[in-house]
């Protein structure tokens, strides 16, 4: 009975050595720090991670042009946000009462403690809220032809780029090449005799986008008014 349980014993034992002495151990879990200290040995320890100087200036002047655009062709929804502002928020004054301001003219809000802007929706009454759901019930569908048109723009934009695009891949005005042009010749002049275009057409989405948003956002805050009001 002893023999048995001996051999019993040495089996399980046994069981726990790999039969190939060269077999791997198993794969032993790696935690966070292990794979970040594997990563900074690698070329992803210097990855970029902002634009350069070049294309960091060209965002900020596309950006602040496609929001002032926005702000022009949607002057009347901005005008709306600012009636609820002024319901729930509270202006920077200085020692002499005067209101404190941005540069556009926005007023500078009272921070609550996480640094946002203090709200008090107790303070919007039932009559304004009424009057600001009316208005966007009224101006929704003139913003959602703005959009439409701005997408139509947009659309556009991309036509014309790929049209430049085509006639310097196929035409390759003034440019002088040895030999038959390859592929390759043809796409990097159809891309540089479209730069501007393509340029473009990226603006063009880019106030697109903004102006699908805006109509997103309206549409949001007319329901949830619409709820509130209902109840």
């Amino acid at each position: 009975m002893s023999d048995a349980r001996e051999q019993a014993a040495r089996v399980i034992k046994e069981s726990d050595i790999p039969a190939d002495a060269t077999q791997e151990s198993p794969v032993e879990p790696t935690t966070p720090t292990e794979r970040m200290t594997r990563f900074a040995q690698t070329g992803l320890s210097r990855m970029r991670t902002e634009w350069p100087g070049a294309d960091r200036d060209a965002l900020v002047v596309l950006k602040a042009e496609a929001d002032r655009l926005i702000r022009e062709e949607f002057r009347s929804f901005f005008s709306i946000i600012d009636r609820f502002h002024r319901c729930v928020r509270t202006p920077q004054a200085d020692d002499d009462g005067v209101i404190k301001a941005y540069e556009d003219g926005t007023p500078m809000w009272e921070l609550d403690e996480w640094g946002d802007p203090a709200e008090d929706w107790s303070r919007l009454d039932d009559r304004t809220q009424d009057g600001i759901l009316h208005s966007l019930a009224i101006r929704l569908a003139e913003w959602e032809m703005h959009a439409a048109d701005d997408w139509a723009e947009a659309m556009y934009s991309k036509v014309v780029w790929e049209e430049k695009f085509a006639n310097g891949f196929v035409a390759m005005p003034g440019h002088q090449v040895s030999g038959r042009p390859t592929i390759e010749d043809r796409t990097q002049f159809g891309n540089r005799h479209s730069a501007d275009e393509r340029y473009f057409a990226v603006f063009k989405s880019a106030v697109s986008r903004k102006a699908d948003a805006i109509v997103k956002s309206a549409t949001r805050l007319y329901y949830l008014l619409e709820r509130t009001t209902a109840r």
